[in-house]
């Protein structure tokens, strides 16, 4: 469903094959400590993921830029085609999961003993 020659799925397609693998190294290094920290993330997100969408929305509207309409699913819920509102959400949950990585204390202890045994553990 999601090859590249599915055209009516190509953006979705594509959202899905690059933050798909950077979302799974996230977790793969701190799905423990995204989860401890999900209700911060969730609510440093929402605004920002607001405000993109309704920006988008009426850049679309006025011409701005537009969509190729034969490459997406056609779905618009409030008229922002939705590969558009799942690109602006998985762009800021990437950029506040590696913030709440970044800034977390049992993370920086993680990437301590990672360097020191020279490698990322499978347990991690």
């Amino acid at each position: 469903m999601l090859h590249p020659l599915w055209a009516h799925g190509f953006y979705l397609t594509a959202i899905v094959g690059w933050f798909a693998p950077l979302l799974a190294l996230q977790s793969f290094v701190g799905a423990d400590r995204l989860v401890a920290h999900r209700a911060a993330r969730w609510r440093i997100a929402v605004l920002p993921v607001a405000y993109l969408w309704i920006v988008d929305r009426v850049a679309i509207a006025s011409g701005t830029w537009w969509i190729n309409p034969d490459w997406t699913l056609g779905l618009r819920p409030l008229g922002l085609p939705v590969e558009e509102a799942v690109f602006f959400l998985v762009t800021t949950l990437l950029l506040v999961n590696g913030m709440a990585l970044a800034l977390d204390a049992e993370m920086w202890r993680r990437a301590a003993r990672w360097l020191r045994r020279g490698k990322v553990p499978a347990d991690a």
